[in-house]
């Protein structure tokens, strides 16, 4: 099962209600269909879309999201309130369509979702455990994850423990390629309820120390533009 790689849906995720979900134009877009044959759907069959699947924002919602997601600053002059979909929406909403692009696309996005999830979990759960062979494994599917649902380039490194010593798994370091594939990740990451961080910020860069003398931190700057660490928790 291939899954829909975070640049496509970063700009679309929507956290509602503690779901992630898609907006109704979003969900057209992806399914290859436009947004009044999605809303169609849904009026022409309400028994197959309860709470559950598909809810509908109030104004006051509608305004923070065309706020916070620029793509969507056309829904500002419309007088309609947009449908957020999620999961089982997404999948009922494809039932319908009968698109093969719809269906595929559905399939995709929930298995992003769930990933997206059990990334979270493993995370959490390594620090819930005391048992070392059980934070090696959740370390080690998590670092799975993260390859498949990351747009980004393939020379990502997870920093392993070194033969003669034992990590505690309180960081986990992750080294990637250059400063736009750090933040590509750390965006992807802190916006799906996981908490990831530079490794540091120098000090010669915050403002109290920006006259302050200093030698060449070449070094330093390198590693701060590639490394991130994976903390001990998570926000949930």
């Amino acid at each position: 099962m291939q899954v829909i790689k975070f640049e496509t849906l970063e700009n679309r995720l929507i956290e509602y209600k503690n779901e992630l979900v898609l907006i109704d134009s979003d969900v057209a877009e992806l399914y290859g269909v436009e947004t009044k044959d999605v809303n169609k759907a849904v009026k022409n069959n309400p028994d197959k879309f309860p709470n559950s699947y598909v809810l509908e924002l109030s104004k006051d919602e509608k305004e923070k999201v065309v706020e916070n997601f620029h793509h969507l600053s056309k829904l500002k002059y419309s007088p309609h309130n947009p449908k957020v979909f999620t999961e089982k929406g997404l999948y009922m909403i494809a039932t319908i369509l009968k698109s093969k692009v719809a269906t595929e696309a559905t399939l995709q996005t929930i298995e992003t979702f769930s990933k997206i999830k059990e990334l979270s979990r493993n995370i959490n759960n390594i620090m819930k455990t005391t048992d070392e062979d059980i934070q090696k494994e959740l370390a080690q599917r998590s670092n799975k994850i993260l390859e498949e649902v990351i747009d980004i380039d393939e020379d990502i490194d997870f920093v392993k423990e070194p033969s003669d010593s034992k990590s505690n798994y309180w960081l986990q370091a992750i080294v990637v390629k250059d400063l736009d594939n750090r933040d590509k990740f750390l965006e992807f990451t802190n916006k799906n309820g996981v908490m990831t961080r530079p490794i540091w910020k120098l000090m010669n860069e915050l403002g109290m120390f920006k006259d302050a003398q200093c030698s060449s931190l070449d070094n330093a700057k390198y590693l701060e533009e590639r490394v991130i660490n994976i903390s001990s928790s998570v926000i949930v």
